[in-house]
């Protein structure tokens, strides 16, 4: 029983650093109800058996989607050849069960964590769902700010989803306001028996192709990307491929759209400054300056 649980933690945290953000080592234990000593070691585990385990600037973990896993070169055809020779060939060895746990973990373990991740969203988009369709309240469980870098419970009140489900749309009582909250940052959904009256503010809004709604100010911005950064930005923002058509130059895209954040693809282009040029968006040339003067006088 307590192996078993120990994997349900290790498949946890697969769950957890595979979902945005990044998370720090505190948050982990809370999570996983465990000490912070003992994530470490899971870390180290992870780490050990191929996963991309990386830090942020502020050493905040996560596993690195864009890094190809480092794990030997076995098919899964040569592994369970090596499972089976090591099973009958080594029933006296004391190497024998630890060998048989890396090539368990060698073929299970990136496929569990994935999975694992898929059917908690899932799970929660379900609950979410029904919510929105009877009217109930209820409280999103461990919600990460990635604003206020806090995890905490928030009673809401649901009104749909953006699209590709990426955030639910929801009326936060405790602030007077409807607020976007993204799916992979909740733990877990309590549905309350209490009903709301959909009133103004249960309006379904407007919401730009990075994810934001609406709010007071929206910026027209116009990008020339080349080929890369083209495939980058649809892969990481799929709505983004609307608003891209090709240029008259070769192997570049033009990116134009109204957006409602300049966060997202401002933090974007910092990532590829020799292959994005902004065209039109002066605020948006703006907040990158103070973004770049932030991190020159850290």
């Amino acid at each position: 029983m307590h192996n078993q649980h120990k994997i349900r933690r290790v498949l946890q945290l697969i769950q957890l650093l595979k979902a945005q953000p990044p998370k720090n080592i505190r948050y982990l234990a809370e999570v996983l109800d465990s000490t912070e000593r003992t994530v470490y070691r899971y870390l180290d585990l992870l780490t050990s058996v191929g996963f991309s385990v990386d830090r942020d600037e502020h050493k905040r973990v996560f596993i690195n989607h864009d890094t190809p896993q480092t794990l030997p070169s076995f098919t899964e055809e040569e592994v369970r050849l090596l499972r089976r020779l090591v099973q009958s060939s080594a029933r006296k060895s004391m190497l024998r069960d630890g060998i048989l746990q890396k090539l368990l973990l060698h073929t299970d373990a990136t496929h569990a964590g994935e999975h694992l991740l898929q059917a908690h969203l899932s799970a929660i988009v379900d609950d979410l769902q029904k919510a929105v369709n009877e009217k109930h309240v209820v409280v999103l469980k461990g919600y990460h700010s990635v604003h206020s870098n806090t995890l905490s419970d928030r009673k809401v009140e649901p009104i749909g989803f953006t699209t590709n489900l990426q955030s639910l749309i929801a009326f936060e009582p405790a602030s007077g306001t409807t607020k976007l909250f993204n799916i992979e940052r909740i733990t877990s959904v309590d549905i309350k028996k209490k009903r709301f009256r959909p009133g103004d503010f249960h309006q379904q809004q407007e919401v730009d192709v990075f994810g934001f709604a609406r709010g007071k100010k929206s910026f027209a911005v116009r990008l020339r990307l080349n080929m890369r950064s083209a495939v980058l930005l649809r892969e990481k923002y799929p709505l983004t491929t609307a608003c891209m058509q090709p240029d008259t130059e070769p192997e570049s895209w033009i990116f134009a759209a109204a957006i409602f954040d300049l966060k997202p693809l401002a933090h974007f282009i910092l990532g590829f400054p020799d292959d994005v040029r902004i065209l039109e968006g002066k605020e948006l040339r703006q907040h990158i300056l103070q973004q770049v003067n932030r991190i020159l006088q850290q």
